[in-house]
């Protein structure tokens, strides 16, 4: 299992990113939750971590808070109820006149291990108890659409996103375009389902449409993991039937950001 602090809150929320250094291509979060402690926490962690933060509300005052605070994408903090949770996204949403990307950050849920609903979609899910700001920038990123940019390591694989060079135990492979963007997507989320859709989100910038896609998508997984072999890595790939993929072994360590 991966080893993260028992919460959030016993370690700055910052840890792993440049303090103060603005992060290039996030969108403009607004945190809603029921725990004023620890809005104010993820709230100062962004901050320090260079990330706009245009507001902050509770879930009963979200949709006005929309107004002033012009998001681009929302952060659910912790919310008591996930009923609750879906209602105020959904008034967001209605509100904004847009589907807002969601970021839920959950202490316990199924969500946690398989597919949010749909209807939450585009939607990125994340354990409160083991996030820190540094894994909420990464989400964020992926679901504003911003191409990686910074290099990632986890459990002694790593990708150059820029170079788009495979780094694992037995050495390095370059890969192509959507090869990168998909292994990337994994790396970013190590605890984490990717679902197909978000898949196909991230290398088209649009939802599955047919089976073509599926199709595309399993050729680019099977190049990839021929080149994972390669480079002395080839079980790190696990398919989830029905759902998607995941990185296959939890690493003993924190992603760690280089760059």
């Amino acid at each position: 299992m991966l080893s993260y602090p028992s919460s959030a809150r016993e370690q700055p929320l910052w840890a792993g990113a440049r303090e103060g250094c603005p992060v290039p291509g996030m969108p403009h979060l607004l945190l809603i939750g029921a725990d004023p402690t620890a809005l104010d926490a993820w709230r100062v962690g962004l901050a320090q971590a260079g990330v706009p933060v245009a507001g902050v509300s509770s879930a009963m005052d979200a949709p006005l808070r929309l107004r002033s605070a012009r998001p681009s994408m929302l952060v659910v903090i912790e919310p008591w109820d996930l009923d609750e949770a879906r209602e105020a996204i959904a008034r967001c949403r209605s509100a904004a006149e847009s589907t807002l990307p969601v970021i839920l950050v959950l202490w316990s849920s199924p969500w946690l291990h398989g597919p949010a609903p749909a209807d939450l979609e585009p939607v990125a899910v994340l354990d409160a108890s083991k996030a820190t700001a540094t894994d909420l920038i990464r989400a964020a990123r992926l679901l504003a659409g911003t191409p990686a940019e910074i290099a990632i390591e986890v459990a002694g694989l790593g990708l150059d996103p820029v170079e788009r060079r495979l780094r694992g135990p037995a050495g390095d492979a370059f890969l192509t375009p959507s090869e990168a963007t998909l292994f990337g997507l994994l790396l970013a989320r190590p605890l984490d389902v990717v679902r197909v859709e978000e898949v196909a989100r991230a290398l088209w910038g649009t939802p599955i449409n047919g089976s073509h896609e599926r199709a595309a998508i399993r050729t680019h997984l099977h190049t990839l993991r021929r080149k994972l072999t390669s480079v002395g890595a080839g079980e790190a790939i696990r398919s989830v039937p029905g759902v998607g993929y995941r990185l296959a072994e939890q690493p003993q360590e924190r992603p760690s950001q280089a760059g």
